[in-house]
């Protein structure tokens, strides 16, 4: 009988240890769920915030990254409004408002008929075969078509004020070498010296006062549409950072839960010289 006892005693004393082993590390959740990392990171990556506010709504970035997210759009959105509305004026400018009434015959500033006019004759003059591909102006009001006409000097024949200081009274063209068989053409020489009295343009580079004040209009449009692409810019960035943020928080949060969970353990224990299994509770502070 006291071998049994025995035996049952050190039976138990092994189970109890074991148990210690084993079960330490054995969490009972209290009243507390862990939170998913790659949840909150996902959340945060659309919607900066939400990850933080699922992980930890008392977090102070749970509301920086909105506020900051809002600010961004209205600086993305205002600036493309600003952009659109310049790109539009300076489009209307050029070829949509009438101006014949102050400049016979012309009735719009840059105009594709007097273009076409000029290069025409350009290409005869010139005998030059480079000129029948270098001349390629779009038939419509494109992206392309407005972008030509300020940037490069080949489209220049188009502009009002060109036409009537170097064309009126027919062209007068400038060649880089006269006695060239084919000849290139690298200027003009004003026919209407009284456009502006004693004054007009540098031949050599062929500018005209409408199409400078063309290239300045989209200027100030493209600055309105850079601001655009840096706030769209921050808006990626404020993503991916909250994105970082909703898991640090979510790992800080649950590390400081983990701590204060409730754990159990089972040890044995000498009380009155006799051996009893003895159940521990514990919980981290």
């Amino acid at each position: 009988m006291k071998k049994n006892l025995f035996f049952a005693t050190l039976i138990l004393m092994i189970i109890c240890n074991l148990s210690a082993q084993t079960t330490e590390e054995e969490i009972i959740e209290y009243k507390y769920n862990m939170k998913s990392v790659a949840q909150a990171a996902l959340m945060s990556a659309v919607l900066p915030g939400s990850g933080q506010y699922y992980a930890n709504k008392k977090s102070i970035t749970t509301y920086i990254f909105p506020i900051i997210e809002i600010g961004l759009w209205y600086g993305l959105i205002s600036n493309n409004k600003k952009g659109s509305d310049a790109e539009a004026d300076y489009e209307f400018w050029a070829v949509g408002e009438d101006i014949s009434a102050d400049r016979e015959p012309a009735k719009y500033r840059y105009d594709r008929d007097r273009y076409n006019e000029a290069t025409a004759d350009l290409m005869a003059a010139a005998n030059n075969a480079f000129y029948d591909n270098h001349f390629r102006l779009d038939e419509t009001n494109t992206q392309h078509f407005f972008e030509d006409i300020g940037k490069y000097n080949r489209y220049i024949f188009g502009w009002a004020d060109w036409y009537e200081v170097y064309a009126e009274s027919g062209y007068n063209w400038i060649w880089d070498d006269d006695s060239a068989a084919s000849l290139q053409w690298v200027g003009n020489h004003p026919t209407n010296i009284e456009y502006f009295g004693d004054e007009y343009w540098d031949t050599e580079e062929r500018q005209t006062k409408m199409r400078d004040e063309y290239i300045v209009m989209r200027a100030d449009a493209e600055v309105y549409f850079d601001k655009a692409q840096f706030f769209n810019f921050g808006i990626l960035a404020n993503h991916l950072l909250a994105a970082a943020d909703a898991i640090w928080v979510t790992k800080r949060y649950n590390k400081k839960h983990s701590d204060n969970k409730i754990k159990v353990s089972f040890a044995p224990v000498y009380i009155d010289n006799s051996l009893y299994a003895g159940l521990f509770i514990r919980k981290g502070f």
